[in-house]
C-alpha cells in the first residue's frame, strides 16, 4: 500500500473481471485505513439493470466483521456482494493524488 498524505485524494478501484467499482475520498481517509481502524463508507453508487444501487465500502474487517487491517469488503444496499478481499489483492488499486 502506498504511503498518504493529510491532504490530497486517493482512488480504491476494484476490477474483478465482470465489473469496476471505484470510491474517492480524502488522503485523511485514507490515513485511517492504513492506521487498521475498522469502519465503513459510502461509495459513489452504480447502476445495475436500470436501477441505482448504494454501495458501501468496509475497511479492516473482515466477511465476520472481526477486526483485519487491510481488509475489503464492497457491497450494495439491496444485498449484492462487490467484492471481499485484501487491500493488496491484484484486483485492487490505489491512486494517491
Amino acid at each position: 500500500m502506498k504511503s498518504a498524505y493529510k491532504s490530497g485524494s486517493v482512488t480504491i478501484t476494484v476490477d474483478y473481471g465482470y465489473d469496476i467499482h471505484s470510491t474517492t475520498f480524502s488522503g485523511r481517509t485514507y490515513k485511517r485505513i492504513l492506521s487498521g481502524k475498522p469502519f465503513t463508507i459510502s461509495g459513489q453508487g452504480f447502476s445495475i439493470e436500470g436501477v441505482r444501487e448504494q454501495d458501501y465500502w468496509q475497511f479492516n474487517l473482515d466477511d465476520h466483521n472481526a477486526e483485519r487491517k487491510g481488509a475489503l469488503h464492497v457491497y450494495a444496499e439491496e444485498g449484492r456482494e462487490v467484492f471481499t478481499g485484501e487491500l493488496d489483492d491484484e484486483e485492487v488499486s490505489i491512486e494517491v493524488f
